[in-house]
């Protein structure tokens, strides 16, 4: 989440808003740019990487849900907020002479969609090892 997730740049042809805009920051990491989906992302790591110490240490405690099932659930979580800051990024807020800057995508957000797909996927294979499927605990609910 910190590397640059979003870059701008002026719909107009240089010389125009973007000689403004050098006197500004012009990329921004997630910190930066967005509010509330950094903090749950964080959310996402520190759970994920709290599970994985916790099936590490041996200790014999279970969560009340099972590790690979909440792994798995929050990474296809962080995944679908990734995927909408992708398809919405955010609005610059930057206006200079009536044209508005325009938000691009950066590595960044693409190197955190992978990382999300990696915990969701890790969950799965957790789950698969635990024998233990979305399915069984929705017929266990029940």
């Amino acid at each position: 989440m910190f590397f640059n997730w979003y870059g701008f740049r002026s719909p107009e042809q240089p010389g125009g808003l973007l000689s403004y805009l050098s006197l500004f920051e012009r990329e921004r990491n997630a910190w930066q740019a967005l509010e509330l989906i950094p903090v749950l992302l964080t959310l996402v790591i520190v759970v994920t990487i709290g599970m994985a110490l916790l099936r590490l240490s041996g200790l014999g405690w279970e969560p009340i849900a099972a590790a690979g099932v909440v792994v798995c659930a929050l990474g296809g979580f962080a995944v679908l907020l990734i995927l909408f800051r992708i398809v919405f990024p955010p609005d610059p807020g930057i206006e200079l002479d009536g044209v508005r800057a325009e938000a691009t995508l950066k590595v960044g957000i693409f190197l955190a969609l992978a990382a999300g797909v990696g915990i969701a996927y890790g969950g799965y294979l957790a789950m698969r090892e635990e024998s233990i499927s979305f399915g069984d605990l929705w017929a266990s609910r029940h």
